[in-house]
């Protein structure tokens, strides 16, 4: 830096990027901080090397200098949420500035990336086996760091999966959207019911890869919903009935519940009765076992699901 005399700059003082106000009580060369300047030429892998606090005289622009500031760095790591970054602090000591304040200036440097998560396949809805029915099964790359794309999909098939060396390259992978692939299975025949199974490979614009889980086609069963035992009809007391679901495809869901009564055991109608559903169990609330609740009269329940299925039990009478 430079030093140019001048008459006298003792003032109010005043600095940027910081504020203070007062007289400063020596004399001579009084001049506030205008500024802390960082190296114009910073190494890229090391950061700032240098700092200097510029001092400039209100009276007369003319009047300059530059002190050394100290400069320290504290480095921040980058996690798979957010990417790395240093940040120096350049600092004057009160004893070694021209304004007899300290002063402190930070920049943020030498940004990085996120970390990569760990790159996984996830599958989608698992698929059932219906006799000649066409079938599409998906999956979707997660994990996928800043700025990473998915730049190819790979589909295996094997009738072993269990055998690491039984995996064959299966039918051309078609992109749903930017992360998820599918592959159409144009008919379920014996041969491609469980146990056989379709993998998966992702590969991405960093080089990395990851296969999901094998999926199979498992047959479908008939829907069924049926009591989950007897039920005893005491005179004056209350009783719940309940029926379990039975045979709901992978992802498939008890949509709706109806119950329905009969007072012959053959003629049903609709029951506005308390009922409650526990996941795939079903229960009818009874307040009160009277002599006209007794068999022939019976309860039957029928429920549609998440697919569009049915089913309905058979009448559920009291036993006593």
């Amino acid at each position: 830096g430079h030093k140019t005399e001048g008459v006298n700059c003792t003032q109010t003082m005043r600095f940027h990027p910081f504020v203070s106000t007062g007289n400063d009580p020596r004399k001579g060369w009084q001049i506030p901080l205008k500024t802390i300047k960082y190296n114009e030429q910073r190494d890229e892998e090391t950061g700032y090397t240098a700092a200097v606090a510029n001092y400039v005289c209100e009276n007369d622009e003319s009047h300059t200098m530059d002190v050394p500031a100290e400069l320290a760095s504290e480095t921040t790591d980058p996690t798979i949420s957010e990417g790395g970054k240093t940040v120096f602090t350049a600092k004057v000591a009160a004893e070694a500035s021209l304004d007899g304040q300290a002063h402190e200036e930070s920049k943020e440097a030498l940004f990085t990336n996120p970390l990569p998560a760990d790159l996984a396949v996830v599958n989608g809805r698992q698929q059932t086996w219906v006799a000649g029915e066409r079938r599409e099964i998906t999956a979707t790359a997660e994990g996928l760091a800043s700025g990473e794309v998915v730049t190819g999909w790979t589909w295996e098939y094997s009738r072993t999966p269990e055998n690491p060396g039984s995996w064959r390259k299966s039918g051309a992978a078609t992109f749903v959207d930017d992360l998820t692939c599918s592959m159409v299975i144009p008919e379920c025949t014996a041969a491609r019911k469980h146990p056989m199974a379709w993998r998966a490979t992702a590969t991405t614009s960093a080089g990395r890869t990851a296969t999901g889980e094998p999926q199979s086609l498992h047959e479908l069963k008939d829907l069924s919903v049926a009591a989950t035992g007897e039920f005893a009809w005491v005179e004056g007391q209350p009783v719940d009935i309940s029926a379990a679901v039975a045979n709901l495809a992978p992802g498939e869901e008890v949509a709706t519940v109806q119950w329905y009564y009969s007072k012959d055991g053959t003629n049903f109608k609709k029951t506005g009765a308390k009922a409650t559903r526990d996941g795939e169990t079903l229960t009818l609330s009874i307040p009160e076992c009277t002599k006209a609740r007794k068999a022939p009269m019976a309860w039957s329940v029928r429920v549609t699901t998440t697919d569009g299925r049915t089913a309905t039990s058979e009448g559920i009478s009291l036993v006593g």
